[in-house]
């Protein structure tokens, strides 16, 4: 955000006006400095001031936009730093945003943590999208929430009951006790944390089932899901396989030989 005197200059430095002072004053008279809003513009030399405001105004019609591809499986990190790349927002304003930030009530984050830039990891939808430059950190992140819940129909939704009842028969099966399975039915944070790791272990659509079927089946088994790609996410820098010490790191994502799935997805997925 920028003062109204800062927003003159701009508009004088762009021959929009002619006289400082005097947008200085109808600013003043109609209380513009409440309705302007950051971001990138077209504008035309002949606007009046009523129309010079009302362009450069949250609503306008005259907001530059710039088409976005997140590409699947993207981190929160790296669609930040895109955005920032195509002046959409800068990394550090997402990050901030998304770490504390009012945001709108959203079903799949109940029971999500906020308070790290990451946070929202796993929801942010990997798609093609339309933003403003200069855009609103909430709205910007909203748009991409908006896109998660969207693709996440009442069908899928529908699916998570049967799935449940599938994993209890086989641990019911493997002689595990009706309190443990009823502690381990998998919710809709886990559904996303899992595809997340499918998303960074295929190499193809003809993999992702293959994959699928090993996690869940050593999930069944409480054996440790052996995937290399939840260190990768805590890892500053890694190659593209692992070495002997960085397999022996102490983290939470570790996926050997700790059991369970790590605490939070490790990239966006997509449907």
């Amino acid at each position: 955000a920028e003062d109204i005197s800062a927003v003159a200059n701009k508009l004088y430095n762009a021959g929009l006006i002619e006289y400082k002072q005097l947008f200085l004053l109808y600013a003043q008279l109609s209380n513009a400095q409440e309705k302007i809003s950051a971001g990138t513009y077209v504008l035309n030399s002949l606007f009046d001031y009523n129309a010079l405001v009302t362009g450069i105004s949250a609503s306008s019609q005259h907001r530059e936009t710039i088409e976005v591809t997140i590409p699947e499986g993207y981190t929160c990190a790296q669609i930040f730093a895109l955005l920032e790349e195509k002046k959409v927002c800068s990394a550090e304003d997402l990050k901030a945003y998304a770490t504390d930030g009012e945001l709108g009530e959203y079903w799949f984050l109940e029971g999500v943590e906020r308070g790290t830039a990451n946070c929202l990891e796993g929801f942010l939808f990997p798609d093609t999208y339309q933003f403003y430059k200069g855009h609103d950190p909430e709205l910007a992140l909203e748009k991409m929430l908006d896109g998660f819940d969207l693709r996440f129909t009442d069908i899928m939704k529908a699916k998570l009951d049967p799935l449940n009842e599938r994993l209890a028969k086989t641990l019911r099966s493997r002689g595990y006790s009706e309190d443990y399975i009823a502690s381990h039915k998998i919710t809709i944070r886990e559904v996303v944390i899992i595809a997340s790791m499918i998303e960074k272990e295929a190499a193809n659509d003809e993999e992702r089932a293959l994959i699928s079927s090993v996690i869940y089946n050593r999930l069944n088994q409480n054996m440790p899901l052996q995937i290399d790609s939840t260190i990768m996410y805590v890892l500053p820098e890694h190659g593209d396989v692992l070495t002997e010490e960085q397999t022996h790191i102490d983290s939470p994502y570790k996926t050997y030989p700790n059991t369970g799935p790590p605490p939070t997805p490790i990239a966006n997925p997509g449907l």
